[in-house]
């Protein structure tokens, strides 16, 4: 992302989806790492989460785990040395997207109201759709959208 922020890219999107394999990968590696590393830097948060969705079968968890992860990585975004000070200037804005694959819907993050919004077109199978949402996240405002755990 930083090679291309500076070549005026001016919209990141992360995006999740269910369902994810890689995400149920993910979380099978983060509760093996951190059983064998004590020091590892996962959130307890993020671990415990991680741990009932590997106990349930349930695709709402797994979702649910998408959206945390979605949510995660833009925090880890904007973190980054190169990306906040950029993002802070509103030169690069960062979205969050969730695509709910069994219901064709697409759910964007909305920091206003600290939640993923349906969006009011569903999505259908076999068609690309244009979308940019108009809100976006404020660094300014992560530390009250963001638990500090995260």
């Amino acid at each position: 992302v930083e090679t291309h922020v500076g070549q005026g890219v001016e919209d990141v999107v992360v995006y999740g989806h269910s369902p994810c394999k890689y995400t149920k990968f993910r979380a099978r590696t983060a509760i093996d790492q951190s059983t064998r590393d004590s020091q590892l830097c996962e959130s307890r948060d993020r671990l415990e989460l991680y741990s009932v969705a590997l106990d349930s079968q349930c695709e709402t968890v797994w979702s649910d785990v998408g959206r945390f992860n979605v949510l995660f990585e833009m925090k880890r975004l904007l973190a980054d040395p190169t990306i906040s000070p950029i993002a802070a200037q509103g030169r690069l804005k960062v979205h969050g997207w969730f695509y709910e694959s069994g219901e064709n819907q697409l759910e964007v993050f909305d920091p206003m109201n600290r939640a993923f919004m349906r969006q009011q077109l569903k999505l259908p199978d076999s068609i690309t759709v244009k979308f940019a949402p108009h809100e976006t996240l404020d660094p300014a405002e992560e530390a009250d959208i963001f638990p500090a755990e995260y």
